[in-house]
């Protein structure tokens, strides 16, 4: 897989030395960060990929989300039991929170596309 990455990263912005901070930081933290990343919203989505790249076995994947889930879960399920038909009383203060990360999400690819994209020299 990082032979892939070596050769196509380019076009998503993932170069050499990105590749290598990854293989070392999973070597030295991976478990850890599947395990807790997959309590974090938006972040788990996206932590099984560079666990696939660093090479981590798939066994101790599976288990190691299969736990970090459950804390997550159990949360969810625990916020939705308590908040049960009073949704609609706190609806109108979750959709400018919602809209706030939102805007935020944009401003990071923006920042991120506005950092790493090298400008094309003119003729």
């Amino acid at each position: 897989m990082s032979t892939l990455l070596e050769r196509y990263g380019k076009y998503v912005f993932i170069r050499q030395n990105h590749i290598a901070k990854a293989d070392a930081w999973f070597a030295k933290y991976g478990g850890g960060t599947v395990f807790f990343c997959r309590c974090l919203p938006v972040v788990r989505t996206f932590i099984s990929l560079p666990a696939g790249v660093s090479g981590m076995r798939f066994d101790r994947f599976v288990i190691l989300t299969s736990l970090g889930c459950i804390p997550w879960n159990l949360l969810l399920t625990y916020g939705g039991y308590r908040l049960g038909e009073n949704w609609s009383r706190i609806e109108p203060w979750m959709k400018p929170i919602s809209y706030t990360i939102l805007a935020g999400l944009v401003l990071a690819v923006l920042l991120f596309l506005f950092r790493n994209v090298k400008k094309t020299p003119s003729r």
